[in-house]
């Protein structure tokens, strides 16, 4: 175990027991409180003075992913009205692939044209079905292919069912698979759509406009999931949709007001939500640290920790645990602390803080 010390004189009030993460394979921020522990600690500040203010804490837990190995599925809405959003995607992939660093990371695609398509995989814009960081210019095959191949496969006008081909896709059997699912792997799903799953009907008062199947249920896909690779498989689900609290995000994606051609993504938030994963608004500026966010959460890895303060933040201390003894640097600018390198699977810190007044 490896503790940077420098600005903490204690060890034994807080243990490992206080960064339990109850979901195998999430990645948890807690935020707390520590008085009785004040009195233990020295500032890193030079003018800190621990009896004027609470000390707070910040709690990051890495779960594991104990083979680094993982297979992404993306699947696209390839209708026309999502071209500027995926430019934007495949220009951002490489900070994805950034933060899966050295990983045993494969990915392949699919389209949300089930009805088409059925969650058949397509092949990248090199011909192969799987791309990976041994893949010559893998990033490039990427933005090529969400570009052109893939929104000239299948029938966009179909309503667009993410969770459903995904669940297709990840059921492919035999020379189907093309090699993209392997047995001892983490799964991990990102759909991107200016449309929710079936568009509308699920909720209270939607207007029905198609008849949803159990597979389109986001409450079903991990189920799914554990079924055919089992239960100890991790899984976590991420989306690029319409934010469902942003009213000027779908008003701007329906065209003069046509309201066939966008849904806020509940459901995909839905999923996000219930598989540990990250939900991206469709209309965020720069797709760079979202797409960063996606590859940490894939890979169980952190580089920060965002402290929940208002005002000034004043660094009290940070303590490290890891298993692998790898000694970590840390940084403080503006709420953000940072940690150099990340820390991966089965490590921890926790960061002591104070708020400063106005």
């Amino acid at each position: 175990m490896v503790l940077n010390k420098s600005y903490i004189s204690f060890l034994g009030l807080l243990t490992l027991s206080n960064l339990l993460c109850f979901n195998i394979g999430c990645s948890g921020v807690n935020f707390g409180k520590d008085q009785a522990s004040q009195s233990s600690l020295s500032c890193e500040m030079p003018d800190c003075d621990l009896s004027k203010s609470e000390i707070k804490s910040a709690s990051l837990n890495v779960g594991y992913n104990t083979n680094n190995k993982v297979d992404i599925l993306f699947v696209i809405d390839n209708s026309a009205s999502m071209t500027a959003e995926l430019q934007h995607l495949g220009s951002k992939f490489h900070n994805l692939t950034s933060a899966l660093a050295d990983s045993d990371w494969q990915a392949c695609i699919t389209t949300t044209d089930f009805e088409t398509i059925h969650g058949a995989l397509q092949p990248w814009s090199n011909a192969s079905y799987v791309i990976s960081r041994s893949t010559a210019n893998f990033a490039q095959v990427f933005e090529q292919t969400v570009n052109s191949t893939v929104t000239s496969s299948g029938n966009p006008s179909d309503p667009e069912q993410g969770i459903r081909s995904a669940s297709a896709a990840f059921a492919l059997t035999g020379t189907a698979t093309h090699g993209c699912f392997r047995t001892d792997t983490a799964k991990s799903v990102v759909i991107v759509s200016d449309e929710d799953e079936l568009a509308s009907g699920f909720y209270p008062g939607e207007k029905v406009i198609y008849t949803a199947q159990p597979e389109n249920y986001p409450n079903k896909l991990a189920a799914k999931i554990a079924s055919l690779f089992g239960s100890q498989t991790k899984f976590t689900a991420h989306a690029i949709a319409i934010d469902p609290s942003d009213s000027q995000c779908l008003a701007s994606q329906r065209v003069g007001g046509d309201e066939t051609f966008a849904y806020p993504g509940r459901r995909y938030k839905e999923l996000t939500d219930l598989n540990h994963g990250v939900f991206v608004n469709l209309c965020s500026s720069d797709y760079s640290e979202p797409l960063r966010s996606i590859g940490e959460t894939i890979l169980d890895s952190k580089d920060h920790v965002d402290l929940d303060c208002d005002n000034q933040i004043e660094l009290v201390g940070v303590d490290i645990s890891s298993p692998n003894q790898t000694a970590h640097g840390h940084s403080l600018s503006g709420h953000r602390v940072s940690f150099s390198p990340a820390l991966v699977s089965g490590e921890s810190a926790i960061v002591y803080y104070r708020c400063l007044s106005k």
